[in-house]
């Protein structure tokens, strides 16, 4: 997976956890976290990241506006939103 598909999360508001994505996520539309309300933990790991793309500005605000739910490691418990890459 390259790419969160457009809608992916829409009805997915109780959702608490997303799995690690790790070598393989270049970009997350503009949103596509936004109806996530229940979101504890998303993992993002070592990612190629588009930065050609406008949607990586997207993921950068999100994720400084929710760093406390992004994790740099599967047995983290500790939020690191600086060491996504």
């Amino acid at each position: 997976l390259r790419s969160v598909p457009h809608g992916a999360f829409d009805r997915l508001g109780k959702l608490q956890t997303i799995p690690p994505w790790e070598d393989y996520l270049q970009s997350v539309p503009h949103g596509a976290f936004d109806r996530l309300g229940k979101l504890q933990t998303i993992t993002l790991l070592s990612n190629p990241w588009d930065c050609s793309r406008c949607e990586v500005l997207y993921l950068g605000e999100w994720i400084g506006a929710n760093g406390d739910k992004v994790k740099a490691s599967v047995k983290s418990d500790i939020a690191e939103p600086d060491r996504v890459t």
